[in-house]
């Protein structure tokens, strides 16, 4: 892909090329047996003598549930890294292809490793998008709720104590990735916030050699369940503050409170970094770029990072956009999905949110039909990884028309998904941390 500025470091995919654009031919790589057997096997002892030790005495459910939703996870990455190895027509290592499955898993979404050479590939890739989002998204659920109990307990300070857990992780892991990458420490924790808010432009990027990678899919799995702890504290937090301003509003009235702060917001970006424009951005350019990176979806084509000036400017204006999103966003989206589906069972509000959401993408595959002329299955990846916010920037919209109509899209179709994704959490986490606490 090639981005719209003279910054070299902007396009998402520098090293996607390099795998993706050889003849298929050339870039088949055997399947290592020896590598994929060993990590089979090593996991395999690993989740016996997890699980053993689990049977102990002093082991509750309660205390069990996050510790086997963590197999769980490192489980689906293992088997879908299994598959995207099998099916390699980009000639990816073992190791990459843990690595693209962690990037994917937590929707980081670099951008840097994207299997879509074959119709094969490109469906399995829907498959893994919209599994992660629904499946896992119960068991991170599981995970980041009882790591949150635990780690604040009686003696926890709550959102200051999310703060300083972010704090270090941003420092301390920026710090490290700079060392292993030769960056500067302005541009670690540039990396830093991108990874933790899943936003992963890909403009910097883990690939030195294998303990980048390595450190980075440890540096995702863990920091991301915990930005997810500090979003739904600070989401507590600011829901506190404002119940008594919210208590005085008719429902009418929030629902266009929630919508002017998004708007809102997303404006306010565009003016932002139109103003301080070193790249040469149009407006509509700015409003794109505010957008795709105030939903996370971090396409990578516009990425402000000419100077450590535009790095930090963007750092903020994402932590910034972190707290509009736990503020606004899930009470917008709740809002409007109890329109539809007020008084129904839970299974039924689950058909018809799925329903809702069948209807945004098919909305999406036919928009871009229409501004890029993209096939069904080009449309069904981009919108898959738009709504998850997965983001790889792959398929990117060109014209200007088609960036226009993404901001709508965007602001539209993510928090209706995060929505869904967390009403089935709710609805049925209990169930399966029940279920995966009971697992022997």
């Amino acid at each position: 892909m090639v981005g719209p500025t003279d910054a070299p470091a902007e396009p998402v995919a520098a090293s996607l090329a390099t795998a993706t654009d050889k003849p298929l031919a050339s870039v088949n790589k055997e399947f290592n047996f020896m590598e994929v057997g060993s990590t089979w096997v090593v996991m395999i002892v690993l989740t016996a003598l997890a699980l053993r030790m689990m049977k102990g005495k002093d082991w509750v459910p309660k205390h069990r549930a996050p510790y086997t939703a963590g197999l769980l996870i490192f489980w689906t990455i293992l088997i879908f890294a299994t598959i995207f190895y099998s099916l390699n027509t980009h000639g990816w290592s073992w190791l990459e292809c843990i690595y693209f499955c962690c990037v994917t898993v937590t929707t980081v979404g670099y951008g840097d490793y994207v299997p879509y050479n074959t119709t094969l590939e490109s469906v399995m890739l829907i498959f893994f998008l919209w599994f992660n989002i629904f499946i896992l998204s119960i068991v991170f659920s599981v995970v980041t709720n009882s790591a949150d109990e635990d780690l604040e307990g009686d003696q926890g300070k709550g959102l200051y104590f999310h703060i300083g857990c972010i704090a270090v992780l941003v420092v301390g892991g920026g710090s490290g990735m700079a060392f292993l990458e030769g960056w500067t420490f302005v541009e670690g924790l540039f990396f830093a916030t991108v990874t933790l808010t899943t936003v992963g432009y890909g403009a910097l990027l883990p690939n030195s050699g294998p303990l980048s990678m390595i450190c980075a899919c440890i540096f995702m799995l863990v920091g991301v369940p915990m930005t997810g702890c500090f979003v739904g504290s600070l989401g507590g937090a600011m829901d506190d503050k404002l119940k008594h301003i919210k208590d005085t509003m008719s429902s009418g009235s929030k629902l266009a409170a929630y919508v002017g702060v998004i708007v809102g917001w997303a404006l306010f970006g565009a003016t932002l970094f139109h103003q301080m424009n070193s790249h040469g951005w149009t407006w509509s350019e700015c409003l794109y770029f505010s957008a795709v990176t105030m939903t996370t979806v971090g396409y990578g084509d516009y990425v402000p990072t000419k100077t450590d000036s535009d790095r930090i400017l963007c750092a903020i204006f994402i932590w910034a956009s972190v707290v509009v999103i736990a503020t606004v966003f899930s009470d917008l989206t709740g809002a409007l999905i109890d329109i539809f589906t007020a008084g129904m069972h839970r299974h039924k509000t689950v058909v018809v949110q799925c329903a809702m959401l069948g209807v945004i993408i098919a909305s999406g595959v036919g928009l871009f039909a229409v501004f890029e002329g993209w096939g069904i299955l080009q449309g069904l990846v981009f919108t898959s990884v738009t709504c998850t916010t997965v983001g790889y920037g792959h398929y990117l919209p060109e014209s200007d028309a088609a960036k226009l109509a993404c901001v709508p899209f965007v602001l539209i179709a993510v928090p209706f998904t995060g929505a869904l994704a967390g009403n089935i959490s709710s609805k049925y986490s209990d169930e399966v941390g029940t279920l995966i606490a009971d697992v022997d």
